[in-house]
């Protein structure tokens, strides 16, 4: 689909069951926090992909890659490798970036807002002997 997909759709056919998903490893303490990114975040009407921040440690990484190998929509599974995986669906691909917990708000941040004030941000934070 050229230009992107309906929010809803992406919310009802996709998100809302990934959630399910996560939640029960984040039960099972093999994930932490998670949440939407991008676009989707934004509340944009049309969404090209849509991006999931996770927090995680290593073995919840191969566990989460493991559970949605096996999830019906995954047409193909790439990763994880350097913090990132991605499933292809027939319609749409699933970004996630899979992060530790210490970098979890500011990658979510980059993630979601505008790239030039986080830059601005990390710019800022640098100067008062911070990073992000």
């Amino acid at each position: 689909m050229s230009g992107g997909w309906n929010r809803e759709y992406v919310e009802e056919k996709y998100w809302n069951e990934l959630k399910k998903r996560l939640n029960t490893l984040r039960s099972r303490d093999l994930i932490g926090r998670f949440d939407v990114a991008g676009s989707f975040r934004r509340g944009e009407d049309t969404v090209g992909d849509l991006d999931v921040v996770v927090e995680s440690h290593e073995e919840g990484r191969k566990k989460l890659s493991a559970e949605l190998a096996d999830w019906e929509h995954s047409d193909e599974l790439l990763g994880p490798s350097d913090g990132i995986m991605m499933i292809r669906t027939d319609e749409i691909q699933i970004d996630f970036d899979l992060v530790e917990p210490e970098s979890y708000g500011s990658f979510l941040h980059r993630s979601t807002g505008n790239w030039r004030h986080y830059e601005e941000l990390r710019e800022y934070a640098r100067s008062e002997g911070y990073g992000i």
